[in-house]
């Protein structure tokens, strides 16, 4: 599947066109990208952060939080790819078991087409599977479909909560629960305006560096195939699936996110300015302008 928790969008092979997408992502990479010589300067320059850490590390501590340094690092590789072929493997199998439901509730007349069935919640399902037959519900599935189908032409779905809105949600919902790994993935830290950096937008720093390049704005993944050789990636937020696509941004740019969230962590596995957490990024920012990161400080630049 292309995104986690959501067995609403096609698998692979529903849709060639995820795998090609990444073979494609990788072809623009050029043939002049050499992943040994690349790995082996990243190496360096960590080994050379973890030798300049350790120097301000006490004497008897120096053990404790190096072996703390080599075990995460084993960590994040063991999340991305447990994501991978995992999670997002477990939802492409779930979306294939709720079609072959769907076809035989549409061969009965219980529902209008197959992927309807995903309008429907595991107790509704359960309620018709047996005698299908006997049951239309396509009294539920219409409208629910049709508010589904308007959802996703908004470029940010609307959140669902018993809350009056975002932030109120997190003020009295994920905050209070104290996950710490949580609140740094979907929340993060708030963005520090410095006024004498004039900058347009701010956000929040998830791999340092500078960039600069032509906006592309993507909401989906289905945009990613507009994605061009040095353009700074403008999305609401990324996944495994988005990963490729890091390896031909010059920057990247995400409304939500802290310094745990997926954008940030591969930004800094590919050495890509990335800035998070700017709230309003793809509303801001449009398709084609040129923009400028200033990632170490959260500063965002509109050129044009």
């Amino acid at each position: 599947m292309r995104r986690a928790t959501d067995i609403t969008e096609p698998y692979w092979l529903e849709d060639p066109a995820i795998p090609i997408g990444l073979i494609k992502d990788y072809v623009d990479r050029g043939a002049s990208y050499d992943l040994e010589n690349t790995r082996a300067e990243l190496v360096k320059k960590r080994e050379a952060a973890i030798a300049s850490f350790l120097s301000r590390v006490p004497a008897d501590e120096k053990d404790l939080w190096e072996n703390l340094i080599r075990l995460s690092g084993k960590a994040s590789s063991y999340s991305e790819e447990h994501n991978l072929y995992c999670e997002l493997m477990a939802h492409s199998l779930l979306r294939r078991g709720y079609l072959a439901m769907g076809r035989r509730l549409t061969e009965k007349g219980t529902i209008d087409a197959p992927e309807d069935i995903f309008m429907l919640n595991p107790e509704e399902i359960n309620r018709v599977m047996l005698v299908p037959e006997y049951h239309d519900m396509r009294w539920i599935t219409r409208p629910r479909k049709a508010a589904w189908e308007e959802w996703c032409t908004r470029p940010n779905p609307p959140l669902f909560t018993d809350r009056s809105g975002i932030e109120e949600a997190v003020g009295m919902d994920l905050l209070p629960s104290g996950d710490s790994v949580a609140i740094k993935i979907v929340v993060g830290e708030l963005p520090k305006v410095k006024p004498e950096l004039k900058a347009d937008l701010w956000g929040v720093c998830g791999c340092s560096g500078e960039a600069e390049g032509i906006a592309r704005v993507c909401t989906v993944y289905e945009d990613l195939k507009d994605v061009q050789p040095g353009d700074i990636l403008i999305c609401p937020g990324t996944n495994t699936a988005w990963t490729p696509v890091f390896g031909i941004v010059n920057g990247v740019v995400a409304d939500t996110g802290g310094t745990l969230c997926h954008a940030a962590i591969i930004g800094r596995e590919y050495n890509v300015p990335t800035i998070v957490n700017t709230m309003t990024g793809t509303q801001v920012i449009k398709t084609g302008q040129r923009v400028r990161l200033d990632a170490k400080n959260g500063a965002i630049y509109i050129l044009d």
